[in-house]
């Protein structure tokens, strides 16, 4: 989802060495988290981010349990990811300049 394809696709590719660009990916990665999580805050209740917090508190079996639990507490939370990448991608393209310096 967040790779080398998505670099060339919002344009920075060309622009990072390949440290900048592992850089750029990881923060890529934690900014969708951050997004997709505020989504999320808004959809579910306490309990339930309570119960997503201890999965993700669990290393990575739990995230994956993560990842099959709210798919079933939020149907649409594959939708919301893609969306949230959309918006991602499009802020990138529009801030292309200034990322490269």
């Amino acid at each position: 989802m967040i790779d080398d394809t998505f670099l060339h696709e919002t344009g920075v590719y060309d622009g990072l060495n390949s440290k900048e660009r592992k850089a750029f990916l990881d923060h890529c990665k934690s900014e969708l988290d951050r997004r997709v999580g505020e989504v999320l805050s808004d959809l579910l209740t306490s309990d339930q981010i309570a119960t997503f917090e201890e999965f993700m508190n669990q290393g990575e079996s739990g995230a994956r349990d993560a990842i099959v639990w709210i798919t079933q507490v939020v149907p649409d939370y594959d939708s919301i990811v893609l969306k949230t990448l959309g918006e991602l991608k499009t802020d990138i393209i529009n801030n292309r300049d200034n990322i490269l310096g």
